[in-house]
């Protein structure tokens, strides 16, 4: 049985792999019975995956091979999983999921059971409806910006520390501003006694 305490990365037996899909297939399979839907499953389950602009690409090779499976439904759900990512792929997919339901004249529902963070978010909000499970969360928008080094930082703070940067030297341009006024007094005034 694969539980939170196996390591995921060890190479699970073909059989395994097989008795997983099939019950996948029926879940599936059962969560559009009960909505009366067609389902789409987006879920990035390991720990580091993430929206990203492969996953526009990996979506959009999906929808044109299995392009006869999706026409003439009312409902398109989207089950969706992730902790974020890229902002623009995250609408890029929304752009393709929305055409699709329009193409059909169909509503799009997003189907969270446990989590949609930031990217998946925004992602989820681009639907007709979102329907979430008792413990499912969305989360906060927090835009994350690739410094020079490789690291991703809020883009909230970079905005910030810019602005405090700017506060700064608009500080030091005041003051300068202020002392050379000041000295200007001064020596007009120490002028004004030499005449």
């Amino acid at each position: 049985m694969i539980d939170g305490r196996e390591d995921l990365n060890e190479e699970l037996p073909e059989a395994i792999i097989e008795r997983l899909r099939q019950e996948l297939e029926v879940r599936c399979n059962g969560i559009e019975e009960k909505l009366d839907c067609k389902l789409l499953v987006l879920m990035m389950a390991e720990q580091w995956a993430s929206i990203e602009r492969r996953t526009v690409d990996d979506m959009m090779r999906f929808l044109l091979e299995h392009e006869s499976e999706y026409r003439g439904f009312e409902r398109l759900c989207a089950m969706l999983h992730s902790p974020g990512g890229d902002a623009d792929a995250a609408y890029q997919i929304a752009r393709l999921l929305n055409r699709l339901a329009e193409k059909n004249n169909a509503e799009l529902y997003f189907l969270i059971p446990r989590m949609a963070k930031s990217a998946a978010t925004l992602l989820a909000c681009s639907g007709d409806e979102i329907l979430m499970t008792r413990i499912a969360e969305l989360g906060p928008i927090d835009p994350q910006i690739m410094t020079p080094t490789g690291r991703w930082v809020s883009a909230r703070t970079v905005r910030d520390s810019i602005n405090e940067l700017l506060e700064i030297v608009e500080q030091r341009r005041r003051l300068s501003s202020d002392r050379l006024s000041a000295l200007f007094r001064e020596v007009a005034s120490n002028g004004d006694r030499t005449v």
